[in-house]
């Protein structure tokens, strides 16, 4: 239905793709798996940009192209001989949760085609706590920009950096972005002895730094036989430096804690050494992720198998130059059995866990099985902290307090389609928040009891969105921001002739008219009207057969014949 079909066209509306062209592509290509036999042809219309042809894509394109052999790619090229763009590029933010009275800094860039280079002007916008934007700064517009913003109060904040500008594709000329200054989040350091977690605090909240960077922790230190339970809940995490058996109470208000969505470290040490009953009672195991064997003198060294899990992350570009022998374990716990809901994060060299988490409720129980706060003397069970190059000691300890508190679990900034993750915060009693997103009427949305994150998928639309309830124990308010794909902009073009040999020359073709895409029509696929050439060929056969026929007979005398026809008589 020709007239239903042109409606469908004017309702097509435009929005940001969750998948890249080539991702499209070969999700189209897997479909076409199971034509066993045919022939099958994919049309790509496209632009035929170098951001969409990078190697990455060319090279899964052909991979895909390789499990079918007769299927063939045919671009059709939509776009222009000399495109004219100019935008900005992805946002790079120092940090998205900047503590109080640490300076935000964002990086960008302007990038253009060749036929843009009209002079132009970038600006800094941010709002304050929900209100209006107001201009906080501005720059001529080069291929590298820096903005500093400071004097954020605590809080959600957003924004938007903006590319004035004359050119005719203005999606990319807006940057959107949302920060949450936080308070640095409090850590109680439980310690066993006297300066048992000095390690630990200036690796948290360096003391030489004091009065010149915003410390990202406040670290309150306390003895293990002066720790009340009532004051624990005044912390976001709690960490246990080689700490001996804990009364029963203490326990479980350790492990009620975590449930409410705290984060709870121990790290076990010498000082349990000898009280495997106490360690192994019914109130330690709601803490602990097993139960503890015994203590194991081999000496070993931490070797992570993967540097996904966010304790590590920070050491994760550098994977492959951690020098972990360089910091060996001479003394660690090992467990008889750990708990089905536990994972090792970690592992020692000799495959026996080093790091095990657990999750429960809302919160984090992470065990280290050898302790972070030894000297380097002769009955340490480890060198973790007193090499004389410890950063990786600092890396793995920030990590662990970051995971602890939850403040490097998601993002704030996204590419518009992605799914958004929002916490909930400790202690929820919400049932229902609003959304309200960058343009339109805010939504009101209801909230399962049970969650412990707000998922939203419907992240099409570019700009910045907030979400806000609150309930009789917690006031609930944050935001996310949505943006282009970079590559969205840059329209210089691929030489096509290029992904042909990438793709193989007689898998595609291109093209650019209403002709080429007639021409590269399968009729063996599509099929074609044969009924004229059929009727034609049947006229032209009557007729050849009337011819032949008359042709073997001779016309009778005038006058002779039986019933009115000639007859040949042989003599």
């Amino acid at each position: 239905d020709r007239d239903a079909a042109m409606l469908r066209l004017e309702r097509v509306a435009s929005a940001t793709p969750r998948r890249s062209l080539a991702e499209a592509t070969r999700d189209v290509l897997a479909l076409l798996a199971d034509t066993v036999g045919e022939s099958p042809s994919v049309y790509v219309f496209t632009d035929l940009s170098r951001a969409s042809f990078d190697d990455v894509s060319l090279d899964a394109l052909a991979s895909s192209l390789e499990k079918l052999p007769k299927a063939k790619i045919h671009f059709v090229d939509v776009g222009v001989s000399q495109p004219r763009n100019r935008g900005l590029a992805a946002l790079e933010l120092s940090s998205e949760r900047p503590s109080a009275g640490e300076p935000l800094t964002i990086r960008t860039g302007v990038y253009g085609t060749a036929a843009s280079d009209a002079p132009a002007s970038v600006e800094v916008w941010l709002g304050e706590r929900g209100g209006e934007p107001a201009k906080r700064a501005d720059k001529p517009a080069s291929d590298t920009l820096e903005f500093t913003l400071a004097g954020l109060d605590a809080g959600v904040h957003q924004g938007f950096v903006r590319l004035l500008s004359t050119d005719p594709l203005p999606v990319d000329n807006t940057r959107f972005f949302t920060v949450e200054v936080v308070e640095p989040p409090r850590l109680l350091l439980v310690e066993s002895e006297p300066g048992g977690a000095i390690f630990v605090s200036e690796a948290l909240a360096s003391s030489a730094l004091n009065g010149i960077v915003a410390p990202r922790f406040i670290c309150e230190t306390v003895m293990v036989d002066r720790l009340r339970v009532d004051e624990i809940n005044d912390f976001d995490a709690v960490m246990l430096l080689d700490p001996p058996p804990l009364a029963e109470r203490t326990w479980r208000a350790l492990a009620e804690f975590s449930q409410s969505g705290g984060g709870v470290a121990v790290c076990l040490g010498s000082k349990s050494v000898g009280k495997l009953a106490e360690m192994n009672s019914p109130a330690a195991q709601l803490v602990l992720p097993g139960k503890l064997k015994w203590t194991s003198r081999t000496p070993r060294y931490l070797q992570p198998r993967s540097y996904e899990h966010p304790i590590l992350r920070e050491l994760a570009d550098v994977a492959g130059e951690t020098p972990w022998p360089l910091f060996p374990v001479f003394q660690a716990w090992q467990f008889d059995s750990l708990d089905s809901a536990a994972s090792i994060v970690s592992y020692f060299a000799d495959g026996a866990p080093a790091i095990v988490e657990q999750t429960q409720g809302n919160g984090r129980l992470v065990v280290l099985t050898t302790p972070l706060s030894d000297r380097a003397t002769a009955d340490a069970w480890n060198l973790l902290p007193t090499n004389p190059e410890p950063w990786p000691f600092l890396a793995l300890v920030n990590g662990l307090a970051d995971y602890l508190v939850g403040t490097a679990t998601h993002p704030l900034n996204y590419t518009a389609g992605q799914s958004v993750v929002l916490p909930l915060p400790r202690r929820s009693d919400l049932s229902s928040y609003i959304l309200a997103p960058p343009e339109g009427e805010a939504l009101v949305q209801t909230l399962d009891p049970t969650a412990r994150d707000i998922v939203l998928s419907v992240t099409s639309e570019v700009g910045n969105y907030r979400v806000t309830s609150g309930g009789t124990q917690s006031q609930f308010e944050r935001g996310f921001s949505t943006n282009v794909d970079d590559a969205a902009g840059r329209l210089d073009r691929a030489d096509f002739s290029d992904i042909a040999s990438r793709l193989g020359r007689d898998r595609v073709t291109r093209a650019a008219s209403r002709d080429d895409i007639s021409s590269t029509i399968d009729l063996a696929a599509t099929g074609r009207e044969l009924f004229p050439w059929i009727i034609t060929s049947v006229a032209l056969l009557l007729a050849c057969e009337q011819v032949l026929a008359n042709r073997f007979y001779a016309a009778s005398p005038r006058g002779t014949g039986v019933g009115g026809r000639g007859v040949m008589i042989d003599k």
